[in-house]
């Protein structure tokens, strides 16, 4: 059997759970006893390309479920905190609840965003027509057709799948979610119950624990990033300056990537509003760039080395990778997937290169205790 991770994590060297390591530790290479196989690393590379072809083909099951785990992890403390005063039933039935009242929120906050957007963009329709125009006449100058709008029913024959995929995938989701709530309690109960020499309760309240720190780091960090956005653009005098704000706020939640996407938009709208005039358009990129520059080079990397312990190599491929599998809600939760990955390889020995491999060697040293 192999030894108890918390003696491969320092307790044999005197250093208490939890204190004087990253959180998501991992023994160098070194400190290990048996050596990396070959034939286990091209093992693990088959099965994570048959998983990753799996997952994306399987993503009507999948993507719910694994969406609906990470919202579990979410909702637990306050699950756990209202069991305590009401029926187990009762609170899962209220949490979910709640779950659906902030994603209708969520949902009529971007109806009157894009009602209110087209509004303000009626004025500068002829703007912006023009400017298409133009671009189409650039393309069309070096061979390049953009073409109009394309097939009117195959386009309807798309839109109302994607209505279909999208009801299907959140009905299952707000069934997992209600599900996992009214049975984690008996799991975790059977898994002390089994596992107590191994602690590995506590483990699985650790893993939870990461994935409600990851949102917290992302939506604190999304939040400061959009202010700033909203902010600045005021200041250069760009309409829709709220749009951008809330724009970068929810790219946010895709690191790397969508710090990249947030730009584009409100300097193609600046190049829309100046007319042509390419003063406005470098202010706006100036602005909303400056502010991600600072946040993607120097806040968010400290606060990601510090609760998270992944490199920022990881952080882009995990985007990428769940993004390919599973579209945007994959890009979405791609790194507290990965973060998952990393916390579970690390508690067996034969799998923790994986996790060494996977972690940032350089990361701070916050407590692993569940928040």
């Amino acid at each position: 059997m192999a030894p108890e991770v918390s003696a491969r994590c320092g307790e044999s060297e005197g250093i208490e759970p939890g204190q004087g390591r990253p959180s998501l530790y991992v023994p160098p290479m070194a400190e290990r006893s048996q050596p990396i196989d070959r034939k286990t690393v091209l093992l693990a590379i088959l099965v994570v390309i048959v998983s990753a072809f799996a997952l994306k083909y399987s993503l009507t099951v999948t993507l719910p479920l694994a969406f609906g785990v990470f919202l579990v992890c979410l909702f637990w403390p306050l699950q756990k905190a209202m069991a305590k005063v009401l029926p187990r039933g009762v609170a899962v039935v209220t949490n979910v609840l709640l779950f659906l009242a902030i994603t209708t929120g969520f949902a009529v906050a971007l109806w009157a965003i894009a009602k209110t957007t087209r509004a303000e963009l009626e004025g500068q329709m002829d703007t912006i027509d023009h400017t298409i125009a133009s671009v189409k006449e650039w393309a069309a100058g070096y061979g390049v057709d953009l073409g109009g709008g394309g097939d009117t029913t195959d386009m309807a024959r798309r839109l109302g799948k994607s209505a279909i995929d999208l009801i299907g995938g959140f009905t299952l989701t707000t069934a997992f979610l209600g599900l996992g709530l009214y049975e984690t309690r008996d799991y975790e109960a059977k898994l002390e119950k089994r596992t107590a020499r191994e602690g590995w309760s506590g483990r699985v309240e650790n893993i939870a624990a990461q994935m409600r720190r990851y949102f917290m780091v992302r939506t604190g960090i999304g939040a400061i990033t959009g202010v700033a956005c909203a902010l600045g653009s005021l200041a250069i005098g760009l309409d829709l300056w709220w749009l951008w704000g809330v724009l970068n706020f929810l790219l946010n939640y895709i690191p790397t990537l969508g710090s990249i996407i947030g730009v584009v938009p409100p300097v193609l709208f600046a190049l829309v509003q100046g007319g042509g005039d390419p003063m406005l358009p470098i202010l706006a990129f100036s602005v909303v760039g400056g502010v991600q520059l600072v946040m993607g080079n120097w806040v968010d990397p400290l606060v990601q080395g510090k609760y998270l312990a992944l490199s920022p190599l990881v952080v882009l491929l995990s985007v990428v990778f769940w993004g390919w599998v599973w579209g945007i809600v994959g890009a979405l939760i791609g790194v507290p997937l990965t973060l998952l990955i990393v916390l579970l390889t690390r508690e067996f020995q034969p799998t923790e290169w994986i996790a060494a491999f996977l972690a940032d060697g350089s990361a701070g040293t916050e407590s692993s205790e569940p928040a």
